[in-house]
């Protein structure tokens, strides 16, 4: 994640492991408090054969569903094994433009708002003329203004239920 939601990662981490787990309040005000400060970022994003520009809210690259802690399904059809990744970006500058964000996407309306652009990627530099915050799977990481992405079929073992396999691959293999 870059933007937003890096910036709320950035004010609540560390904590213990169990705290994650009562912290979808913490999360919402934080991120809302975060919201009344931030105005958003400049962004060139190269993203395979495309290239993007635009001010946005933030950033964010994911290969599952769920996002905000699952309180939301950001990427309906995505798999954990298809070889690419969603990176969605979120325009706006203000804390309504984030409320709208989080309520079209609570709704499934982000998929097909003009507001939110998701880019399926194999490989992506994200880049900005000034440092954004960043966060790598909930933790907070060094501001940049450039980061990379690529994905690496199969670098990764995840050992899981059968019952969550069906639901997060795309087979079974």
């Amino acid at each position: 994640g870059v933007g937003l939601d890096a910036m709320t990662v950035k004010k609540l981490e560390p904590r213990e492991r169990f705290e994650k787990y009562l912290s979808v309040p913490e999360y919402f005000a934080t991120t809302v408090w975060n919201m009344t400060l931030w105005r958003g970022m400049n962004l060139h994003v190269q993203a395979d054969d495309k290239e993007v520009e635009g001010h946005y809210l933030l950033a964010v690259v994911s290969n599952i569903r769920h996002y905000v802690g699952g309180m939301a399904q950001i990427s309906p059809s995505a798999f954990i094994n298809d070889g690419q990744m969603d990176l969605w970006l979120l325009s706006g500058s203000t804390l309504a433009d984030a409320f709208r964000h989080f309520f079209d996407m609570r709704a499934g309306r982000h998929v097909n708002s003009d507001l939110a652009r998701c880019l399926p990627i194999r490989s992506a530099r994200i880049e900005s003329e000034i440092a954004f915050p960043l966060q790598l799977d909930g933790e907070p990481m060094l501001g940049a203004s450039r980061v990379d992405i690529e994905v690496l079929p199969r670098k990764l073992n995840v050992f899981m239920p059968q019952a969550s396999r069906r639901m997060l691959c795309t087979t079974l293999a």
